[in-house]
């Protein structure tokens, strides 16, 4: 082996995969960022920093895995279907209304098929680089910390402490807990998933670490083993001594998580969190092994069915009504019936999604085009004031936007993933029976709540993390310890290419390989990131009041220009700040903004044809700019016509026809 070869593997290879992990690690303190100076500060901020990371850590990746088998992914029916669904994604965007929308989705959401890819490749990163149980425990410890600082924020926030809440862009305007995620059934989300990570942990610490043969005695002889092996060995006592704090991190972490679950108000979540509950307990029912938690599972299942009866039976007493006035969190769930009307709106909304999915069942509307599917079928606009561009229930949105096809290889994550824990858990000891139990816990959880919301990107992230660490916990790396995983990389010998007609050296292609990832993500880092992130800049310029028309065009214009795909908000922006400001513009303003309108109607038609807000939109400032000149109200009646062939059933639609018959009336045509 060569003097260089030989540093390469001594020095460099491990410096770069504990960088890759360091980078993989900070991904995970996405949820903590907010971008103040951007659309969307609890957004964009958050894709914008996590991809780049990503794809700062999938630069070094790639040659890792040309060099070292020990780094390169496991055969894994999990990692197949998630792979299969991205690629139907990719399908059925092409195939949707609009492609676009499906890459680049909105600054409101910044989940499209972009965004997808990355987290794709975020797990594939954790599989190869994360593969032991200590890997995972230190990752997932860092999560935690995460959700700790991200509840304190929201807790400190709820008790209206100026320091912290002088953090947030805006302020709580509901009493619930919203931190760094700016919505409180994100908080609820998040927390719940991390309530059982910080419980799985705790679990696997209890055990004892035996050998083979330290299982064959009985517990007295295994405490004096234990005794003796601490006085023998001083290294021991320092570990019990970390694992004492890793303990006091993780129950500090429980602790707040469950605080600011509660404090968000997030009746999904709960749910989430009971259907968590009721699922482990009676998995352990079945599969456990001590016997004292198989009768709490028991019982717990029997007061669970007991206090639901109760409760539905008494809902209406005294009592319970006085317990849901003990506080607004409680009152949230006391008095929560199929009149209310978030349920009410759910309803319409998933009835809205499952009929547009009967117009395109294979592959449906496309990822990121459910508000076209919605608005299409939709029919409650006297009851339900909202507009939905998710379907807030992941089964609708999976089968809407992306078919039966779509659903399907969805599903089969899941089913793959039941699978892999049925798996786990068999000759497994009590602590990692718990633990693995309890991650399982976290994503029943996660599925459940997302019956009833979608995924966000802070929520994503606790999906993507735990379905990863499914796939390793079977691996034959899983149970090593830290310093006998197999890390080290040799880049001699030689690669073959053409069925061995072609032999290159193994570092040049590694070399290769580098120069062209390094290059690739440059320019990811800069079209896909850098400049969206700048386009979000500017476009918060365009909600500032008491702006000239001058600087408001300009700071438009630049928006349009540095993130082509994500235009059209800015476009629907500076319509509708137009038309509100349209009889304040100088005769000069007006015919500026008119031809403004004019020259990108066409290019956001042309991005997305069938979104009816578009349309909408128009037709309210050709209806305004009708003051000037009659004859535009010919165009504003296209619109309108449009608007109600794309979104009938809408409060827009019904609006905007008033509006052209009273114009119309109005000037006698």
């Amino acid at each position: 082996m060569t003097q260089s070869a030989s540093f390469t593997n001594d020095r460099l290879i491990p410096l770069t995969v504990v960088i890759m992990r360091l980078l993989l690690l900070g991904v995970l303190f996405m949820p903590l960022i907010v971008s103040t100076s951007t659309f969307f500060p609890f957004v964009v901020g958050k894709a914008v920093y996590s991809r780049i990371m990503i794809e700062l850590a999938f630069i070094l990746w790639l040659p890792i895995i040309v060099l070292s088998k020990a780094f390169r992914l496991p055969k894994n029916l999990i990692l197949t279907a998630m792979a299969i669904y991205i690629l139907v994604s990719i399908i059925s965007a092409i195939s949707g209304v609009s492609f676009n929308a499906s890459f680049w989705s909105t600054y409101e959401r910044m989940q499209g098929l972009l965004d997808l890819i990355h987290w794709f490749v975020f797990s594939l990163m954790l599989i190869s680089l994360f593969r032991t149980f200590d890997h995972w425990k230190l990752l997932l410890s860092v999560n935690l910390t995460v959700s700790i600082l991200v509840c304190l924020l929201g807790i400190a926030q709820y008790a209206g402490l100026d320091s912290f809440v002088s953090l947030f862009p805006i302020n709580p305007s509901n009493g619930r807990v919203e931190s760094t995620l700016g919505n409180a059934t994100y908080v609820g989300a998040f927390s719940v998933a991390n309530v059982f990570i910080a419980t799985a942990l705790i679990c696997s610490s209890l055990g004892p670490n035996l050998t083979k043969e330290d299982r064959r005695l009985d517990s007295t002889k295994i405490r004096r083993r234990a005794r003796r092996r601490r006085a023998r060995n001083q290294s021991q006592s320092i570990r019990l001594n970390n694992l004492t704090l890793w303990r006091v991190l993780w129950g500090f972490a429980l602790v707040v998580n469950i605080i600011a679950l509660v404090l968000s108000g997030t009746r999904g979540a709960i749910i989430g969190l009971l259907i968590a509950l009721l699922f482990a307990s009676l998995v352990y029912l079945i599969k456990g092994q001590i016997e004292l938690i198989r009768k709490a599972s028991l019982s717990f299942l029997f007061a669970f069915a007991i206090a639901l009866t109760a409760f539905l039976g008494f809902r209406d007493s005294h009592i319970v009504q006085t317990i849901g006035n003990v506080h607004p969190m409680t009152n949230r769930f006391v008095n929560l019936d199929l009149k209310d009307p978030s349920v009410v709106s759910r309803w319409h909304t998933w009835d809205a999604g499952f009929r547009a999915s009967l117009d395109k069942p294979i592959l449906g509307w496309g990822p990121e085009n459910f508000i076209i599917a919605w608005g299409r079928y939709f029919d409650a606009s006297e009851t339900v004031k909202e507009r939905f561009d998710q379907a807030h229930n992941k089964i609708i949105e999976e089968l809407t936007t992306r078919g039966i096809i779509g659903l399907g290889t969805y599903l089969a994550i899941w089913v793959l993933a039941t699978m892999t824990v049925i798996k786990s858990i068999r000759n497994k000891t009590a602590a990692e029976q718990g633990f693995i139990l309890l991650i399982a816990s976290a994503l029943c959880a996660y599925f459940a709540q997302n019956l009833f919301l979608f995924d966000t990107l802070s929520t994503y992230s606790q999906f993507i993390v735990l379905i990863s660490l499914l796939v390793c916990i079977n691996g034959e790396s899983w149970g090593q310890p830290d310093n006998q995983s197999a890390e080290n990389v040799s880049i001699n010998g030689k690669v073959s290419l053409l069925s061995q007609r072609i032999k290159v050296d193994r570092l040049l292609v590694t070399s290769l390989f580098l120069v062209l990832s390094t290059g690739a993500m440059l320019f990811s880092i800069y079209w896909f990131n850098l400049k969206p992130y700048s386009a979000a800049q500017y476009t918060v310029q365009l909600g500032i009041p008491n702006q000239t028309w001058d600087l408001k065009r300009e700071a438009f214009e630049n928006a349009v220009k540095s993130a082509p795909g994500l235009a059209n908000y800015p476009r629907l922006l500076m319509v509708q700040n137009i038309t509100s400001e349209w009889l304040n513009f100088s005769l000069q303003e007006r015919q500026e903004a008119y031809e403004l309108v004019e020259k990108e109607s066409a290019k956001a038609i042309k991005q997305e044809s069938e979104n009816w807000r578009i349309f909408y939109i128009l037709a309210r400032f050709y209806q305004m700019s009708a003051t000037d000149d009659q004859n535009r109200l010919d165009k504003a009646d296209e619109f309108v016509t449009k608007t109600e062939e794309l979104a009938p059933g809408t409060m827009e639609a019904k609006i905007a026809r008033e509006l052209s018959v009273k114009l119309n009336e109005a000037f006698g045509r």
